[in-house]
């Protein structure tokens, strides 16, 4: 299994967390950047509900992103 498969079958509630976190985002700037309300976010975070597969696409491609852009 690769790494991106692995983190779109492991996503628990906490990883959602730790992903805005690694972004140095608050719920509200990821909210906004993929496309839902801050209430999502917080579900996903306490494990009420969780992401959808566009969502966690969404996700992977700003940890990503950012990954890239520190290395330039």
């Amino acid at each position: 299994m690769n790494e991106k498969s692995q983190i779109q079958t492991d996503l628990k509630p906490i990883n959602v967390r730790a992903m805005r976190h690694e972004l140095g985002w608050t719920q509200w700037r990821l909210a906004r950047e993929i496309g839902v309300t801050t209430t999502t976010i917080s579900r996903w975070e306490s494990g009420k509900s969780k992401p959808s597969r566009l969502a966690i696409t969404q996700l992977d491609n700003l940890i990503i992103k950012r990954k890239l852009l520190e290395t330039i």
